[in-house]
């Protein structure tokens, strides 16, 4: 196998222009490379049933979980109150905006009124889906930034998790936000996501 040297989607994969990594061959990108360094690569890990009951076994003992077969089609508006105000809340110290400009009450007042907690019924439509490109869990129904010190750009305190592709969600679908973005419910979490993301989405995952 011939070890890349030269750049310009140097793997030979019509994406990848970046730079060249040591020892990294263009059969490397393809997961035949790994599965043939392995021996028991057809050997089964675990049976179907093995898997079934591993996630049983998770969904009760981790309450962050969630398992998307028994969650109902409609949710009550109390809970998703609830759930608003328990996420979208005013930080104690202080926070920065991608300007640099310290967050003063009256942003925070702004956030707050694109929660849209009026438009909120007594019960709420629930749909399902997952996600086909990486996206992110936002505190708050807004793409502002929100940092520990004016300077700093490492950390967005206003992200709640990394949303990748392929994973499952669901949308509280009556309570859009002027922004776009929906509140929503990953397997690991909540917060919101946007509701132009790519997405395929479905009114009733447990049939699929």
């Amino acid at each position: 196998m011939e070890i890349i040297t030269e750049h310009s989607d140097i793997y030979k994969t019509d994406k990848y222009n970046g730079p060249v990594v040591d020892g990294v061959m263009p059969d490397m990108l393809n997961p035949s490379f790994w599965v043939e360094l392995y021996e028991d690569s057809d050997k089964i890990i675990m049976t179907s049933d093995e898997i079934r009951q591993f996630n049983e076994r998770n969904f009760k003992a981790l309450p962050f979980l969630f398992d998307f077969k028994v969650l109902p089609r409609m949710v009550e508006g109390e809970e998703v109150l609830k759930w608003i105000n328990g996420l979208s809340t005013v930080p104690a110290s202080a926070r920065y905006d991608e300007s640099g400009n310290r967050y003063q009450q009256k942003d925070y007042d702004k956030l707050k009124e694109n929660l849209n907690k009026g438009k909120i019924a007594e019960s709420m439509n629930v749909a399902y889906g997952f996600t086909v490109k990486r996206t992110q869990m936002r505190t708050w129904p807004s793409f502002k930034k929100s940092f520990p010190d004016a300077a700093s750009r490492r950390i967005d305190y206003f992200t709640e998790t990394a949303v990748y592709a392929a994973e499952l969600f669901r949308f509280i679908t009556s309570a859009p936000t002027d922004t776009g973005i929906l509140p929503g419910f990953i397997t690991t979490g909540d917060g919101y996501l946007r509701g132009t993301l790519p997405c395929v989405l479905r009114k009733n995952w447990k049939n699929t």
